[in-house]
């Protein structure tokens, strides 16, 4: 989880499309206060992060809300093995830019695939 430095809904999305380099339509949001949402891509999770804010009394919560293009891109299933594994072989300059975009994300975003990238390769 990170703080934005905004108290705008549409400032922080457009903030995180920008930082993604995508569209407006590829995050995810939810707003405690307005009620409105968008989840393209696992709606299931919508009522779960709906609860989290509202149990830690935060406004919004946007994410990126993107389907995994991992298995299309190498021919595998994503584990965080094969992720690892992808990180590894990626040319020098490619492998700079995503050392650069993994280091560069919130420290509060704690996953199990990014926990592993700091542990093995250690970025």
């Amino acid at each position: 989880m990170a703080y934005m430095g905004t108290d705008s809904l549409n400032e922080a999305i457009k903030s995180l499309q920008e930082w993604e380099k995508t569209s407006r339509n590829n995050i995810g949001f939810v707003s405690i206060i307005d009620r409105k949402s968008r989840c393209g891509v696992i709606k299931k999770i919508e009522n779960e992060i709906k609860k989290w804010a509202e149990e830690r009394r935060i406004d919004a919560v946007i994410w990126t809300d993107l389907p995994s293009n991992f298995t299309k891109k190498t021919g595998k299933d994503f584990t965080i093995e094969n992720a690892i594994e992808y990180l590894k072989n990626l040319d020098s300059e490619i492998k700079e830019k995503a050392k650069e975009y993994i280091k560069k994300a919130p420290y509060q975003i704690r996953t199990k695939v990014r926990t592993r990238i700091e542990e093995e390769l250690g970025w």
